[in-house]
């Protein structure tokens, strides 16, 4: 098989796995809801890891199935695949960080959470490290990587306004109110602006390095 041939199966297998983990985590809350199909599917779409997850597969999809069309450009960009490993890295972190001693999954929903908060971060890392283009990256990238998180923002706190439901305890403004969630929204932007900006040098210092290396 080809570079070329491989990079392409690594990828739609990749894409196939985070479609897996989406699915398994969709069916397996479906036993134990006591709201209708229709809000327990909204509700479940509602989370981040859920969104950027989505993304990821039509990037990857994209990007292989059709990349010469509009959206096969766009995920073939070296700009929006980093956004994208941004994303889901986060979503990962975050989970590890806040949302792990809060949350006992068990079953099939274990299945589901450990592929999309451990595996798929993981996988994509990779990815980015070995198969992204470089020197395509700049600082400004740093800004526009914010629209997904500032939108998913919006989107929480309207959802939220009139469902009730919030996917997150740190977004949850009836419980820790709405003064503490826009804080919250701020630090984990800020958070945002700092990975992506260091991934922006990693590739940056990636392209000086290589330049730097004697030729075989």
């Amino acid at each position: 098989m080809s570079m070329r041939g491989s990079v392409r199966f690594y990828r739609c297998g990749l894409a196939l796995l985070a479609l897996t983990g989406i699915v398994i985590s969709y069916v397996a809350i479906i036993p134990g809801a006591h709201v209708s199909r229709m809000r327990l599917t909204t509700n479940f779409l509602s989370y981040f890891t859920i969104q950027s997850n989505i993304l990821l597969v039509v990037t990857l999809l994209s990007a292989e199935i059709a990349p010469s069309s509009p959206i096969g450009r766009w995920a073939r960009r070296a700009t929006t695949r980093t956004a994208v490993f941004l994303y889901v890295g986060v979503a990962g972190g975050v989970y590890l960080w806040m949302l792990r001693d809060v949350w006992h999954p068990r079953g099939w929903q274990l299945r589901g959470d450990q592929l999309l908060h451990y595996c798929i971060p993981l996988l994509v890392a990779l990815d980015w490290i070995f198969l992204v283009e470089r020197a395509r990256l700049s600082w400004k990238d740093a800004i526009w990587w914010l629209c997904f998180p500032a939108l998913y923002s919006v989107y929480s706190l309207v959802h939220g306004y009139f469902s009730g439901f919030y996917p997150y305890p740190f977004l949850d403004v009836n419980d820790i109110g709405l003064q503490a969630v826009l804080a919250n929204m701020a630090l984990l932007a800020a958070l945002f602006l700092l990975l992506g900006g260091a991934l922006i040098l990693i590739d940056h210092i990636a392209v000086k390095v290589g330049k730097g290396m004697p030729q075989a």
